[in-house]
């Protein structure tokens, strides 16, 4: 029912695929702050990996990288957004 449920959802416009190196990522699950405590790392390795692999075939894709603050992450958002309005 699931994967019915997905196939039936259009295709995006564009995709801002918001990349960080799975390391980083395992870190800042570490320290987050969040009922139940950060997700174990193994789930969040299969997670990484299973992301690493979607592709969104005839839909614009814009890699983000974000490994640095948060403010750099938008400031490379923000255009892309605004020029796809």
């Amino acid at each position: 029912m699931e994967e019915r449920t997905y196939r039936a959802i259009p295709q995006p416009d564009l995709v801002l695929r918001l990349d960080v190196p799975l390391e980083l990522a395992v870190q800042r699950n570490l320290t987050r702050i969040k009922p139940g405590g950060p997700e174990p790392t193994e789930y969040l390795r299969q997670r990484h990996a299973k992301s690493s692999e979607l592709e969104f075939t005839g839909v614009p894709t814009y890699r983000i990288r974000t490994d640095a603050m948060v403010e750099e992450t938008m400031r490379a958002v923000k255009p892309i957004l605004w020029n796809a309005l």
